[in-house]
């Protein structure tokens, strides 16, 4: 059994999401690293046994679980909001204008794109599994 923790990674907070093609940088506030991601927790299980074949040859078998209590592990956030499934352009003045003219289904195609997978860590992952050794 493997447990990881760790306090959050530091991160420099900006004053409010920017559109892609804003021509200015936009602005930190606070100092720089001068915010934290959530903390993260990890549990992997790897149970294995081996079954002699005769001479040198073996067969193990084994289970392998990766995050056990299947943690959302906040790897990468939005800078704008320290979250890592919403970049807060929706709910800026310019993102409420584009809403106001958009279809329905905006809003959730627009939190499917920003909701990115790679922000969060690997999901429970359960191995079965043999292993041959001659």
């Amino acid at each position: 059994m493997l447990l990881s923790a760790g306090s959050g990674f530091p991160y420099t907070a900006i004053a409010e999401p920017q559109p892609v093609n804003a021509s200015k940088a936009p602005l930190p506030t606070g100092g720089v690293n001068a915010n934290r991601m959530p903390a993260s927790s990890r549990i992997d299980l790897k149970l294995d046994r081996r079954f002699p074949l005769g001479g040198d040859a073996s067969v193990t078998a084994f289970l392998w679980i990766e995050n056990v209590l299947d943690a959302d592990n906040t790897q990468s956030v939005w800078r704008a909001t320290g979250l890592g499934n919403d970049d807060g352009y929706l709910s800026t003045r310019d993102g409420q204008s584009y809403l106001a003219g958009a279809a329905a289904v905006v809003p959730a195609l627009y939190e499917y794109r920003t909701n990115l997978r790679g922000n969060f860590g690997i999901p429970r992952q359960t191995r079965l599994g043999i292993r041959l050794d001659f």
